[in-house]
């Protein structure tokens, strides 16, 4: 369970959790709109605010990825609109990546489907380093019901230029990506 609050890339509970590239604390996540609730959440540290109902949670067997979304439009004055999509895709992938030999992914909801539901919702540039603010949630495919939820905010190690190509952002999500997959395994050893 101590996992669970370094990323939410569970979206999520999926969506979670730190990476070895962060060497710096990041400022205190600020809500964004994007959750569909943010009552539930716990803070855990000044980074990480986290809710997981492992009970829920554990009933999910499948999972169908909602378009990820990005919603950075610049990082320091430079418009990003050419990068959203490949952004938004590639953390689409390593969330398949990171899943889909033990958990199934899915085009459609249903009894056992958790929807991964996932947002960048801030990038920032540090000096020479990218701060980058998440949030995720789990969400019951039938009801709709909020499962799990994270908002994590964390600074890189160094910044690059072309943010959704470089080296650090793709760190950072495929930290987030391994980081839900041993939070649902853990879940489902409970």
């Amino acid at each position: 369970m101590r996992q669970f609050h370094h990323h939410l890339c569970l979206t999520v509970a999926w969506l979670l959790l730190v990476t070895g590239c962060v060497t710096h604390t990041a400022r205190e996540p600020v809500e964004s709109g994007f959750l569909t609730r943010y009552d539930q959440l716990t803070k855990v540290d000044e980074t990480t605010s986290r809710y997981i109902d492992a009970a829920r949670l554990r009933t999910f067997t499948k999972f169908k990825i909602q378009p990820v979304q990005v919603r950075v439009k610049s990082i320091d004055g430079k418009p990003l609109a050419s990068e959203e999509q490949m952004a938004s895709e590639y953390v689409a992938m390593a969330l398949i990546s990171a899943l889909s030999d033990r958990y199934p992914i899915v085009s459609s909801s249903g009894p056992g489907v958790g929807n991964l539901h996932l947002a960048i919702t801030g990038a920032d540039k540090k000096g020479t380093q990218l701060a980058m603010r998440l949030e995720g949630e789990v969400l019951d495919s039938v009801s709709n019901a909020q499962v799990a939820a994270l908002m994590k905010s964390e600074i890189s190690a160094q910044q690059e230029l072309n943010w959704s190509y470089r080296l650090t952002f793709r760190q950072m999500v495929k930290a987030w990506a391994a980081d839900l997959r041993r939070v649902l395994d853990e879940v489902q050893t409970q």
